[in-house]
């Protein structure tokens, strides 16, 4: 008999096979091994010094599997890399085996312990999944403590890979595990836990892999009566063991999807047009290189906004310079003909940074985030900015973007600091791009009524609308318990949006949309109509939006 289970979507796609069960069977650890041994701290320092260079060794061989493309899927390895090599979970390891004689694996898991729990209390769901992250590093570490004279690699993937393709089922699933199974070999994830912000959730959806999380329900099941099933992200589900009529009906469904995803990549390579012939590009919202695919794929005319705070939020430090540059001449080298928006860091509300000090805030939304941190955290600003212009050598035409503006104090204090760095590389006989301009994110309403005195600072703005509903509507839009009054059709906001365009317009900036409203299907011919010069949105949006842009 067939069961539908209910999740969360976390990748996009549908797809029907068998079943394959992960489980981690190897990392099972034997706790009880200090009973039959005498504690030796020599040994001890051995033991995980020794488990160190494995785990380390484990994870560059996984790189290794990767190109100059992948390379969001090598950075997110070598964050693994530089949480197993932390100079400060090391010192502290070693102090508790030296100092309090203590066996190395029960030292280490105290000192990840205290790293998980720091990131568990943050108020932050993408952050708390970081907890993952330090599960998966430790759990590799500790296998080998207790495993010294093993030789094999801590996960073998080979019972997977020599199976037919198959769709996984695992309680969860680390970014190692999944960027350890041949991806010819995965047709989907179902996982009984997990988030959508997950860094996995984020992999599945790079490598276009659908993936439905938070199924809890499979784990109150004998999964070994089942067989195959059916995963359907678009209706949040997925259908074990199916029935005839339910692989008929599913059948159906995809190849409806089929036929309209064959139209509307019949419009790729056309330019957006109404049909009056007003020209609307259509750009691409990115974090990173792991979406440089999906824009070419669903080709994009450009990037209106490069989230930067993807590279920030997943770890215990700050990035280098020098890491920074290498992820942003990435991105540009490959999208560097198109033009590029890059908004500077953007942390703080509910994007929180553990290496970053802040007060506690009693509404954080409305604290210390967005250019008010980074002007007051003005190195981590400057190295961003310098990284940034170092790379902007490999773009065209590149857009630098501060969030969260709301004074021309803090526009005129942000372009000094910029102006700063800038300098000081042309003085070092560093090349940088030859077109940036300087623009900022128009989410703060009273920045709507100053926007001559901003366009004496910068060329462009771009729309938020996602903050800017919120802050002018005073309405959480993610409150399921506001949804009768948290549409972005409000009429006033709409007239507020006719606002912000029409002064933009009269003070020469060139203004563009970025927010999720940018393809809703009832906002966005409402957008053409006042005037927005272009709109930027999730790349897999971007066809449908060309097709309905094209019938206006």
């Amino acid at each position: 008999m067939s069961l539908k289970i209910i999740g969360q979507k976390a990748a996009p796609g549908m797809v029907h096979g068998p079943i394959f069960i992960f489980k981690k069977g190897n990392s099972e650890i034997n706790r009880s091994h200090h009973l039959f041994s005498d504690f030796d701290p020599s040994k001890e320092t051995l033991l995980f010094e020794k488990a160190l260079y494995k785990s380390l060794q484990d994870l560059e061989n996984l790189k290794n599997k990767f190109t100059s493309i992948d390379k969001e899927k090598i950075d997110i390895i070598e964050v693994h890399q530089s949480l197993i090599d932390d100079p400060e979970v090391k010192e502290q390891t070693l102090a508790k085996i030296n100092h309090e004689n203590k066996f190395a694996y029960v030292a280490y898991e105290e000192v990840i312990s205290l790293f998980k729990n720091m990131f568990s209390e943050i108020e932050d769901s993408y952050l708390k999944q970081r907890v993952l992250d330090l599960e998966d590093i430790s759990n590799r570490v500790l296998f080998y403590i207790i495993n010294p004279e093993l030789n094999f690699s801590y996960f073998s993937y080979s019972q997977l890979n020599d199976s037919r393709p198959s769709i996984i089922i695992s309680e969860d699933l680390t970014p190692s595990d999944i960027l350890g199974f041949e991806k010819t070999k995965v047709l989907g994830f179902v996982l009984s836990k997990g988030s959508p912000q997950s860094h996995s959730s984020i992999l599945a959806r790079s490598m276009e892999i659908p993936c439905l999380v938070g199924a809890h329900e499979l784990e109150t099941l004998d999964l070994s009566k089942y067989t195959d099933l059916i995963l359907d992200t678009e209706n949040s589900e997925v259908i074990l063991n199916p029935n005839i009529n339910e692989v008929k009906s599913f059948e159906e469904k995809v190849s409806l999807f089929k036929f309209k995803q064959k139209q509307l990549f019949s419009f790729k390579g056309k330019k957006t047009e109404t049909k009056m012939g007003k020209l609307v590009p259509l750009g691409a919202n990115i974090s990173g290189p792991l979406d440089i695919d999906s824009v070419i794929k669903n080709d994009a005319e450009f990037i209106g906004l490069y989230r930067t705070e993807f590279l920030f939020l997943d770890r215990i430090t700050p990035p280098s310079e020098e890491e920074q540059y290498e992820t942003y001449r990435t991105v540009f080298q490959y999208l560097g003909h198109k033009r590029i928006i890059i908004r500077t860091l953007d942390i703080g509300g509910d994007k929180e940074a553990p290496y970053i000090r802040i007060q506690k805030e009693e509404n954080p939304f409305l604290g210390v985030r967005g250019i008010r941190l980074c002007l007051k955290e003005i190195e981590l600003f400057k190295t961003q900015l310098r990284a940034i212009l170092r790379a902007s050598n490999f773009c065209n035409d590149l857009g630098i973007m501060f969030p969260m503006v709301s004074t021309i104090s803090e526009i005129k204090e942000a372009k000094k600091i910029f102006n700063t760095v800038k300098t000081e590389l042309e003085q070092s006989k560093i090349q940088i791009g030859k077109k940036i301009n300087i623009g900022v994110m128009m989410e703060v309403p009273s920045l709507a009524w100053i926007l001559k005195e901003v366009s004496d600072e910068v060329t462009f703005i771009s729309i938020g609308t996602n903050d800017l509903f919120q802050y002018s509507n005073a309405c959480d839009r993610m409150n399921n318990q506001l949804q009768t009054i948290s549409s972005p059709t409000h009429e006033g906001f709409q007239r507020f949006l006719k606002f912000i365009v029409q002064e933009a317009k009269k003070n020469q900036l060139h203004v563009g949309v970025c927010g999720s409203i940018a393809h809703h299907p009832e906002i966005m011919p409402y957008l053409i109509s006042i005037g927005v010069d272009e709109l930027s949105m999730t790349a897999q949006n971007i066809l449908t939006v060309r097709a309905q842009i094209a019938d206006l």
